[in-house]
C-alpha cells in the first residue's frame, strides 16, 4: 500500500505528497489524477506538520482512508486524527475519479489495454 498526505506547506499552499517508492499502477494513477485536478503533487518525505488527510492507495483497496496516526517528538507521544471520506476531500474526490476510470463512467482510452 503507498501512503499519501494532504497538508498545508511551508509555503501556505495545498499539497499532496508521497514517499519516493516504486511506482505502481494505483500509486501513478492517483498522481496523475490529482496533478489533473489542479492539486500540486510532490514525491518526497515529509514531516506531520499540519496535515489535512491521510490515506493509502493499492491495487485491492483502490483508496483507504487511515483515520489516525500515532508518532512520537522529542519522547512525547502525539496522536493525530484525521476526516474519513468527506465529501469535498482530495481522497473521495481521487477515490470517485479513479472508479468512474474503472467501472466506465469516465473513458479514458489511454488508459486502457485491449487484451
Amino acid at each position: 500500500m503507498n501512503v499519501f498526505m494532504y497538508w498545508k506547506n511551508e509555503n501556505g499552499e495545498d499539497e499532496l505528497i508521497t514517499p519516493t517508492l516504486e511506482s505502481g499502477v494505483t500509486r501513478r494513477s492517483m498522481l496523475d489524477l490529482a496533478r489533473e485536478m489542479g492539486v500540486k503533487v510532490s514525491e518526497r518525505d515529509f514531516t506531520m506538520d499540519e496535515v489535512y488527510e491521510f490515506f493509502g492507495t493499492g491495487t485491492a483497496v483502490v483508496v483507504s482512508p487511515i483515520d489516525r496516526i500515532l508518532y512520537k517528538v522529542d519522547g512525547r507521544e502525539i496522536e493525530l486524527q484525521f476526516p474519513l471520506k468527506e465529501e469535498k476531500s482530495i481522497m473521495n474526490k481521487l477515490f470517485t475519479a479513479i472508479t468512474d476510470i474503472q467501472f466506465g463512467r469516465q473513458q479514458r482510452p489511454e488508459w486502457t489495454i485491449e487484451i
